[in-house]
């Protein structure tokens, strides 16, 4: 399994460095297909992780079993011929876990003080991760 960090993340160095950790900026889409396109060529299995921004930093990991996208962005739009997909059905996305919760993927956009789990762009990493058919997508946000 690789598990991966968003820029965002990463940035704040919250989150230990290992060998099977990539940093990937969800922003960049052009840049994150073709790094997701040749982990999948050895790997099925992602963990990816995000910022959950807070006033309190508390490095709590937390699991997440759903997202909402409210960035305003959808990794597909323009690319759809490119990775031969129109729109992926996304239910059950990630791996349940029991404590797991529905974060809202807002990017830089929402007042995140009024949102209980927000994330920054979790959905786009994810939303690539099932067009390219990686068989377990484990979703985490880091308080």
């Amino acid at each position: 399994m690789v598990i991966i960090y968003t820029k965002q993340l990463h940035e704040t160095g919250l989150m230990p460095e290992g060998n099977n950790v990539v940093v990937m900026d969800p922003k960049d889409v052009d840049a994150c297909i073709p790094a997701l396109q040749e982990m999948r060529k050895f790997v099925d299995k992602i963990s990816i992780y995000d910022l959950c921004p807070s006033t309190k930093n508390t490095e709590e990991i937390i699991p997440v079993n759903d997202h909402v996208n409210r960035t305003g962005e959808n990794p597909l739009i323009g690319r759809q011929g490119k990775l031969n997909v129109e729109f992926p059905d996304i239910t059950s996305l990630y791996v349940k876990k029991e404590n797991g919760v529905t974060t809202f993927c807002c990017g830089n956009h929402e007042p995140l003080e009024k949102i209980e789990y927000p994330s920054m762009y979790l959905s786009n990493i994810s939303i690539l991760a099932r067009v390219l058919d990686f068989q377990e997508i484990h979703g985490y946000i880091v308080k």
